[in-house]
């Protein structure tokens, strides 16, 4: 019988909750996925239940483990059939996470400007005034002594405008 192994490729532990077809039990079945681990789920068992296990999850965003290289997305867990997953594919996995992470922040911190500067040419204009362009930095804050991760401006044009030239970064 086949045994289904998930790795958790994300930065906190995983709680992986799920039912088994055709045993009935008010509370899900439930395994603790530590950080970067991967875990035998459940027992092995058919290929039928195996799989409902895993379609529960895949809306969720749970790849097979050969797919890694393949997703654009965030891969929160990985899974693998028979065999438990390999430490490589946890770690590249872990490691796309924080690239699409991290440029889903970049693109957050621009709609965040744009609609910072909307919200402030609608004001200039209910006063008679008007905007042409606005910059907003973001600068983090670190108090331990390590290096800021985020230091970036965006600068939002009003449309028929040219860009202001950059200043000097401090």
């Amino acid at each position: 019988m086949p045994k289904l192994y998930v790795a958790n490729c994300t930065k906190q532990d995983h709680h992986f909750l799920f039912r088994v077809p055709e045993i009935n039990r008010e509370s899900p079945f439930h395994m603790k996925i530590g950080v970067g681990k991967c875990e035998q789920i459940y027992k092995e068992d058919s290929t039928d239940v195996l799989d409902a296990i895993i379609r529960q999850h895949t809306d969720y965003g749970l790849v097979r483990v050969d797919e890694v290289d393949r997703t654009k997305e965030f891969i929160g867990m990985c899974y693998q059939i028979d065999k438990p997953i390999n430490v490589d594919a946890i770690v590249r996995a872990i490691n796309h996470n924080d690239e699409v992470l991290a440029q889903r922040g970049v693109e957050l911190r621009k709609e965040t400007a744009v609609a910072i500067s909307e919200q402030a040419a609608r004001e200039a204009r209910e006063v008679g005034g008007a905007l042409t362009s606005m910059e907003v930095s973001i600068e983090e804050v670190v108090e331990n002594g390590d290096t800021a991760k985020i230091n970036e401006s965006v600068e939002v044009v009003a449309e028929g405008q040219a860009p202001r030239s950059r200043r000097a970064q401090k």
